[in-house]
C-alpha cells in the first residue's frame, strides 16, 4: 500500500512538471513574438496562484487593482475585472477547505451589519421609484450589490492582524496610485484642482482623508523602522494630495477624523 500511495505521489509529481513545462514552451513561443504579452501573462499567473494559495493576498491586490480600474484606460478596466473574477474563484477555493460555520458565523455574530447592507441595498433599490433615471438609480444599486458581496470574501480571507495590516496599506497604496496618475496626467477639476484619477476633486479628497489617516495609523503601529517611515510618508503624501485637491469638505472630514484619533488613538495619540 505504502508503494502505491508512493506511485500516486510520484505521478502528480511528473503531471505538475510536465505542466510547467508545457506552460514555459508556450511563454516561449509567445515572448519570442510579442514579449511584453508573454510578461503580462507570466505575472498574471504568478498573481492567480499567490491569490488562489492565499485570499489575503488575493484581497489586497483586489484593493490596488480596484483602483486601477478607475483609470482612464480599458488595460485598468480589464485588469480589475480579471482580479475580481479570481478573487471570487478564491473565495470558493478557500470554502471548500473549510466547514460551512465560517459562512453561518458572517449572519450569526454579524447580524446587524448584514441587516445595514441589506437595508442599503433595499433603499438604492427602491430610490429608482422616485429618481429622475430610473436606470441609473438600478444601476447604482447593482454597484452596491458588487461592493457587499465583499463581506463574505473579506471576513473569511482576513483572520490575522497581519491581513488587516496588508489590505490598509494596499488601500493606501492604491489612492496613492490614482493621485500619481492625475498628477502625471494633468487631470484637474475647476480652478485647477487636483482631480486625480477618480475625475472629481471633491471624491479625490474623500479617498485621501481616508488613506491619511490610515497611513498614519500604519506607521504609528509599525514594528519596524522601515515600515514605520514608509506610513508616514504616505500619509504625507496623501496630504499633500488633499491640499491640491482644494476640496473644503475633505478638510472638514480630515478635521473629523483628527477629533475622532483623540477618542479611539489609545496610547499612540
Amino acid at each position: 500500500m505504502q508503494s502505491a500511495v508512493h506511485r500516486h505521489g510520484g505521478g502528480r509529481v511528473l503531471a505538475a512538471l510536465a505542466a510547467g513545462l508545457l506552460a514555459a514552451l508556450a511563454f516561449g513561443l509567445i515572448a519570442g513574438r510579442w514579449p511584453l504579452v508573454a510578461l503580462g501573462l507570466a505575472a498574471g499567473t504568478v498573481v492567480a496562484i499567490l491569490m488562489l494559495r492565499n485570499l489575503a493576498i488575493g484581497i489586497a491586490v483586489f484593493m490596488v487593482v480596484s483602483f486601477a480600474g478607475i483609470l482612464a484606460t480599458s488595460h485598468g478596466a480589464s485588469a480589475a475585472k480579471a482580479i475580481g473574477g479570481l478573487l471570487a474563484l478564491a473565495w470558493v477555493a478557500t470554502l471548500s477547505r473549510q466547514t460551512g460555520r465560517h459562512l453561518r458565523s458572517l449572519f450569526s455574530e454579524h447580524r446587524g451589519l448584514i441587516s445595514c447592507a441589506v437595508a442599503l441595498l433595499a433603499w438604492s433599490l427602491l430610490s429608482a421609484a422616485w429618481a429622475q433615471s430610473s436606470s441609473t438609480a438600478v444601476a447604482g444599486a447593482g454597484r452596491w450589490a458588487q461592493d457587499l458581496l465583499l463581506l463574505p470574501i473579506v471576513y473569511t480571507g482576513l483572520k490575522r492582524m497581519k491581513d488587516v495590516r496588508w489590505m490598509v496599506a494596499a488601500f493606501v497604496g492604491g489612492a496613492l496610485l490614482a493621485v500619481v496618475y492625475g498628477v502625471a496626467t494633468g487631470t484637474t477639476g475647476s480652478y485647477s484642482r487636483l482631480a486625480s484619477a477618480l475625475d472629481d476633486p471633491e471624491e479625490t479628497a474623500a479617498v485621501l482623508v481616508a488613506a491619511a489617516t490610515l497611513a498614519l495609523a500604519l506607521g504609528a503601529t509599525a514594528s519596524s523602522r522601515l515600515r514605520r517611515r514608509a506610513g508616514y510618508a504616505a500619509a504625507v503624501a496623501a496630504l499633500l494630495g488633499l491640499a491640491a485637491a482644494g476640496s473644503r469638505g475633505g478638510l472638514v472630514a480630515l478635521g473629523a477624523a483628527l477629533i475622532a484619533a483623540v477618542f479611539v488613538a489609545g496610547r499612540w495619540r
